[in-house]
């Protein structure tokens, strides 16, 4: 059987939960930042909105390999011990979908690197969402 989620940041607004669970869906996986230098405004209340309305949460980092990895992994685990994030949660994400101008073994070094680390601190294996291309 399939279970149906959504994934959501600051571009939704202000999300009704309530509408989102009585929608069917299950899940919801919520930005917590792009890189190091944008904090999604709606990370927490998305995160205790969905939580609130019986809905499995998760977060996601859309991830810029032109960055430290290392540095967003630490501020995608702050974030989530933030919230409250335990084992009932769905497990970090890390969103790949930009090389930032580097390599493709300087993306998969540092995509590896950030889960080593989000792994290390939270205890989880992380998530990893990309495509192809």
């Amino acid at each position: 059987s399939k279970v149906y989620g959504i994934d959501v940041s600051y571009y939704q607004g202000t999300i009704n939960w309530s509408q989102v669970k009585a929608a069917g869906k299950q899940f919801a996986i919520v930005r917590v930042s792009d890189g190091t230098g944008f904090m999604d405004p709606k990370f927490e209340a998305n995160w205790r909105g969905a939580k609130a309305a019986g809905i499995a949460v998760g977060a996601y980092q859309f991830f810029r390999p032109n960055q430290d990895a290392t540095a967003q992994a630490d501020l995608m685990v702050n974030q989530l011990s933030k919230v409250g994030f335990g084992s009932g949660d769905i497990p970090p994400v890390i969103d790949v979908e930009v090389t930032g101008g580097v390599s493709a073994a300087t993306v998969a070094a540092r995509v590896n690197t950030w889960l080593q680390r989000v792994r290390s601190r939270t205890g989880r294996l992380p998530i990893l969402y990309t495509s192809p291309g």
